[in-house]
């Protein structure tokens, strides 16, 4: 049976929708969303969020498997699905991003190596993504840190965002050798 979303599109029921999936390895998973890439309105939110839990497992668990060639593939199939995910409202985008900050680490950690050739290999361009997320005022970030307590609920919530996005990132900053982050280092301690 399946559902409906608020814009009266129908969607297969989350564990319809998703058994195709459920008993592919990393490899099959990524061919099988490689070669049928699915559009935002292709799921229910829900289903999108099962499917991002689903790729993040097999990619955090079965990555050692997976060759330079293979992270290419899978790098795109990962920020594919994500960036459907966002768009199809089941993720908030800074969430995706942390995320795919995440996922970068552990790709590098199966690879032991940067390699621009592969998104999630490449630490320089995930640090420039959190370069691009964060607030331009750092300053300003490090003033509400050393008040938070003080500060209405949406600020904290603000501040807490910074800091998930930052954590992943300056492990990547420092993998890379990457210093566009370091003004941000003495920052993050003092974030909620």
């Amino acid at each position: 049976m399946g559902t409906s979303d608020a814009g009266g599109r129908s969607h297969a029921a989350p564990s319809d929708a998703l058994t195709p999936y459920l008993a592919l390895d990393l490899h099959g998973l990524l061919r099988a969303l490689q070669e049928r890439p699915l559009a935002p309105g292709d799921l229910a939110p829900e289903v999108w969020r099962s499917l991002v839990e689903l790729v993040t497992q097999q990619v955090q668990h079965r990555g050692g498997d997976l060759d330079v060639e293979g992270w290419g593939v899978c790098s795109a199939v990962v920020t594919h699905v994500l960036a459907a995910a966002v768009a199809a409202d089941a993720y908030p985008r800074h969430e995706a991003l942390v995320r795919r900050l995440h996922l970068t680490g552990a790709a590098l950690d199966f690879a032991g190596r940067t390699d621009a050739r592969a998104a999630l290999l490449d630490a320089r361009g995930a640090v420039g993504l959190a370069v691009r997320a964060l607030p331009a005022d750092v300053d300003a970030v490090a003033a509400d840190a050393d008040r938070w307590r003080t500060l209405p609920r949406a600020e904290v919530l603000r501040l807490r965002r910074v800091r998930h996005v930052l954590t992943p990132a300056l492990a990547l900053a420092d993998r890379s050798g990457d210093e566009r982050l370091d003004h941000w280092r003495d920052v993050l301690p003092r974030l909620p």
